[in-house]
């Protein structure tokens, strides 16, 4: 099964090197197209700064949903619900949280908050606390320079995150990481019955339940 990926793209406009674009597709090189120019169907937000180059993927989502979940909570970090659970958003030692080394102090500044480095460390905190650590997500990047900025952040967890380095030709499949394993997928149908059977159905991780009898 074929599934969304979310990707980074950085502009090679002049002036404008620093600027990025967070996006999902199952089709990386061919939604880089899009964005260009090349092809139809491209953002219109991604029109002012081309050229752009794909530097990043995020894949091994279980669903479309959950990749879109994460595009979103990417995308708006001050406005997720884990946002008091990122390190970078930890707030400064008089109590205040809009200083500018956390996340609403960037936030507040229109143009940081569109740059390279600050998507890096908000995908870096998002990669650390749940329910995104428990997912079988990979990292693929396609320029060595994003991938060292990257790991300037500090080290993941090898035991739930794969990082790798590559073309964007040479990408690996959008597959289904637990589709793969032979696992069933949560739907809208079979929701309440996968939590009854014991799976979470946003981290995927088993749920120890205890019986309890109920006298009327």
């Amino acid at each position: 099964m074929v599934v969304k990926c979310c990707y980074l793209l950085r502009s090679l406009k002049k002036g404008q090197r620093n600027k990025v674009y967070i996006g999902t597709t199952p089709n990386p090189v061919q939604r880089l197209r899009q964005h260009n120019g090349e092809i139809t169907q491209g953002a219109k937000k991604t029109q002012h700064c081309r050229p752009w180059e794909m530097v990043l993927l995020v894949h091994g989502f279980p669903s479309n949903q959950h990749a879109l979940q994460f595009e979103w909570a990417w995308q708006h970090p001050l406005e997720s619900r884990h946002r008091k659970r990122m390190a970078f958003s930890s707030q400064s030692e008089n109590g205040e949280d809009n200083n500018p080394g956390t996340l609403i102090g960037y936030l507040q500044n229109q143009h940081a908050r569109h740059l390279l480095t600050f998507k890096l460390r908000i995908l870096h905190d998002m990669l650390a606390i749940a329910p995104y650590k428990t997912w079988p997500l990979k990292l693929y990047f396609v320029r060595s320079d994003v991938l060292s900025l990257f790991r300037i952040l500090g080290d993941l967890d090898p035991r739930n995150m794969s990082v790798s380095l590559g073309s964007l030709q040479d990408s690996p499949p959008m597959m289904n990481i637990v589709g793969a394993r032979g696992l069933s997928l949560p739907t809208e149908k079979t929701a309440a019955l996968s939590v009854c059977e014991g799976n979470c159905t946003v981290c995927l991780a088993e749920l120890k339940m205890e019986a309890k009898l109920i006298d009327f």
